[in-house]
């Protein structure tokens, strides 16, 4: 499941068959008139129901759903050894489903693969839908005996499709002249009821020959559908509800069952319905632990990251932006412990997982919650918060990325190829039905997906990012020097990329706050960067300067540095400089420039006239003394 997914209600979709020149006015009415709007797969022809309507595989209970998988698991294991009986399988499955249902892990249960599939709610937004609307023409069935047979066993298809789909039917007669009436007559209708099994009011006549008769028919089987989507979503949370309260029911199910049921209630805008389940499902999740494996650990990770974007949302969408920045901070401090329980390769993939968790919460806040934001906000409801606190996770995904970095000749080489599983968390061999990696695959693969200059990319973005949303909507939380620390954080990133001539206009700019402000030891840090900026760029004169600069800071723990800058500045001064064959030798002598004031610290400068008497025309002396700091 992507995020994107995530981030917005899911709508209920409409499947409708026949008449496909009618086709995109129905999806017009479903779209812009229906509250909340309807979703229309079109297809041609009635026909077409048993290739479009996927059998729903529905388990009426948790031991059912047990039963199954380990038949299923069994069979494919070892098929051709199994000697143990369907009673003793059933047995089993008995025993585990009356189990504790506090386990230790997401895959802790033998015979369940997952948590969450990951194409589970796409299919449902796009293949799977609530309500069948089957476009008949009247003709047809006023037709010849040969025309209504052929109708019968396409509806009578229509039927045992849309049963085995779990989709309710609603049919729209259209006549293309005047005479059709309100209801369909009881002949016509009888045959209709009883091949779909469904009430009159499923029934719509629609009558294409006048605008007014095609708005009003369009209305009306709106609404039907409406109703019967309604009614489907509702009896699914229901169902899916029922599994989660059974006393038997793993955590690992109740966690899917849980997720299915808020979304069954999403579907039908019940936002308090699905904020419930959706919590459900996030408690269900087990605890890190000692002892799992790095891929429980992760897989357990993006299920959460799943229900928590979840919860978020319905949680902004309410107006409670209060209870959703606490729901962040319980989900970051609830996984925490996962960087112990981690091994050194995996902490990249960790800082990784957690600064995608702030940079989304920023992106739902920003979307949700007025901008400018009022003076006086709090800071943590501030979008730009959460994208600097995500851009410092980044940056220490940058730092694990470092530690355990390898040199060339031990690289590890990845002898698998993998894409994304089939559940959420998990990853497969690829060209393979789900066969998960083994341990070493699964180490290799972490140490081998990233790249330091796409982290430092990342990083860059999250930092720009922060200071754009901060310089434009702060609410009066961010001064001065909150500003220039995230710039020296910016600029800082742009030297670990490499890209020096941009770190030093930034650092310029952030030495120039912590002069003004006389921090001296933020200003140290500053200058020791801007250093190694200007000896990556050859620029010796602005690397004298700076030595001399760090040579004068002779206060705090930046006196530290003093003596260092102090040899370091003496060394350039006298080091030999050849110029070219037309250069004088004085032309490349080091150059000491003070006009800007950086060098303030480093000399005392005095001038004066020599008297007060002054006579135009005539010399006059003009005294300068300069004394050194250092």
């Amino acid at each position: 499941m992507r995020v994107d997914e995530l981030r917005t209600p899911p709508l209920a979709l409409v499947c409708a068959l026949g008449r496909a020149d009618v086709q995109p006015e129905l999806a017009e009415t479903l779209r812009t008139r229906a509250t909340p709007p309807l979703v229309l797969a079109s297809h041609p022809s009635i026909e077409d129901a048993s290739r479009v309507l996927v059998p729903r595989l529905r388990k009426r209970g948790v031991k059912q759903h047990l039963r199954t998988h380990a038949h299923g698991a069994s069979a494919a294991h070892d098929a051709h050894a199994r000697g143990v009986s369907s009673r003793a399988d059933h047995a089993n499955a008995d025993a585990a489903s009356t189990s504790a249902t506090s386990n230790a892990s997401l895959s802790s249960h033998p015979d369940i693969r997952g948590a969450l599939k990951r194409d589970w709610l796409l299919k449902h937004r796009q293949s799977k839908p609530a309500v069948v609307m089957a476009l008949l023409d009247n003709d047809v069935l006023d037709g010849s005996s040969d025309a209504r047979a052929q109708l019968t066993r396409s509806l009578e298809k229509l039927y045992g499709a849309a049963h085995n789909a779990g989709a309710y039917v609603c049919v729209v007669c259209l006549a293309a002249g005047p005479g059709l009436p309100e209801v369909l007559p009881e002949d016509k209708a009888s045959i209709i009821r009883k091949l779909l099994n469904i009430e009159n009011r499923s029934i719509v006549t629609l009558n294409t020959a006048t605008a007014q008769g095609r708005e009003h028919g369009w209305n009306k089987a709106m609404k039907v559908a409406q109703e019967l989507a309604i009614k489907m979503y509702g009896e699914e949370c229901d169902r899916m509800t029922a599994m989660v309260d059974d006393p038997g029911c793993p955590a690992v199910l109740r966690a899917r069952y849980a997720f299915k049921a808020g979304t069954y209630a999403e579907f039908r805008q019940d936002w308090v319905t699905a904020t419930k389940r959706y919590r459900t499902a996030y408690e269900a999740l087990p605890d890190v632990r000692a002892g799992m494996t790095t891929q429980d650990i992760i897989e357990t990770l993006e299920v959460s990251e799943v229900l928590h974007v979840k919860l978020c949302v319905l949680l902004l969408h309410s107006g409670s932006p209060t209870e959703a920045v606490h729901q962040i901070e319980k989900h970051m401090r609830r996984w925490s412990n996962a960087a112990s329980a981690l091994g050194q390769e995996a902490l990249p993939t960790f800082h990784e997982w957690r600064a995608r968790q702030y940079n989304v919460f920023g992106d739902l806040l920003e979307h949700r919650l007025p901008a400018p934001a009022p003076v006086g906000t709090p800071r943590t409801h501030l979008p730009a918060f959460y994208f600097h606190a995500a851009a410092q996770c980044s940056i220490a995904r940058r730092l694990a990325f470092d530690s355990v970095a390898f040199d060339s000749t031990a690289a590890p080489v990845e002898d698998v190829k993998v894409e994304l599983g089939s559940y959420v968390g998990q990853l497969k061999i690829a060209g393979t039905e789900n066969t998960r990696l083994t341990t070493e695959q699964y180490m290799a693969y972490l140490r081998v997906k990233d790249m330091r200059e796409t982290i430092s990319r990342e990083t860059i973005e999250l930092l720009t990012k922060a200071h754009d949303h901060y310089k434009e909507n702060s609410a009066g939380t961010a001064g001065g020097r909150s500003f220039a620390s995230l710039i020296a954080e910016l600029a800082n990133e742009y030297l670990h990329a490499g890209d020096y001539k941009s770190a030093r206009k930034l650092f310029t700019t952030v030495a120039v706050v912590y002069r003004r402000e006389r921090w001296t030891e933020l200003l140290c840090s500053v200058l020791l960067h801007l250093k190694t900026c200007a000896k990556a760029l050859r620029d010796d004169e602005a690397y004298l300067s700076i030595c001399l600069e760090m040579a004068a800071l002779n206060e705090g723990a930046a006196s530290e540095h003093a003596p260092a800058a102090f040899i370091a500045a003496y060394a350039a001064m006298n080091e030999p400089r050849g110029g070219g064959e037309d250069e004088d030798e004085d032309d490349v002598a080091p150059t000491i420039t003070c006009g800007d004031g950086h060098l303030d610290r480093v000399f005392i400068h005095k001038a004066g006239f020599s008297t007060l008497d002054c006579v135009p025309g005539e010399p006059v002396k003009f005294h300068v003394a300069l004394m050194s700091n250092l």
